[in-house]
Parts: structure tokens; sequence; C-alpha cells
């Protein structure tokens, strides 16, 4: 479990480190900050997955891999009606709070 918490951290991490280096690399830093958030999306669901085939089938889990799935469903519906406007701002919170909840899932002493 400590290794997920680390790759976890880092995942976490890797957009503002990328960040961060805005002094050093100059403007496009931001947009590779930006990029790397897929990168910490994809990671996520990685580590999700790989809890749910190991030892931790938590209620939690399947919870968290439902609700990734019922928001890639309902982006791709989304885009296909082209309701980006009203529908496409409320998927935009979505995949922030996946990760705190994974993150909290992780980082908890269950």
């Amino acid at each position: 479990m400590k290794i997920i918490r680390t790759v976890n951290t880092f995942a976490i991490s890797l957009p503002f480190i990328i960040l961060f280096s805005y002094p050093f690399f100059g403007g496009n830093s931001v947009v590779y900050s930006l990029l790397s958030i897929m990168i910490t999306g994809f990671i996520q669901v990685v580590l999700g997955i790989y809890l749910f085939c190991r030892k931790y089938k938590q209620e939690k889990i399947i919870i968290y891999l439902v609700c990734v799935a019922t928001f890639f469903i309902a982006w791709f519906i989304v885009a296909q009606i082209n309701g980006l406007d009203r529908l496409g701002s409320i998927l935009v919170i979505v995949p922030p709070t996946l990760a705190c909840y994974l993150s909290n899932i992780i980082y908890s002493k269950n």
C-alpha cells in the first residue's frame, strides 16, 4: 500500500511540479502542466483498477470505478449531443472530485 500511496502522491504533484517550472522554461510549462492532468487521471484510474483487482475489493473502490465509468459515459453522450454548454460545465467538476475521493480511499487507515 505504501507504493500505491507514493505513486498517487507523484500523480497528484506532477502538474504542480511542471507548473512551478514556469520561471525556468517559460509559457510552455503551463500547457504541459494542463496536459499532465490527463496523465494524473490515467494513473489514478489504473490505481483504482489495481486496488479492485487485488485484495482491496472495498465498497469504496467499487463506487469509485462506477463513478469513473459513469463520467466517461456521460462525457461521450454530452459530446454526441453537442451539449457542452450546461452539461459540459458540470462534468468539469467530476475529475477533481474523483481524484480527491480516490486519494481519500488510498490515504485512509482502513
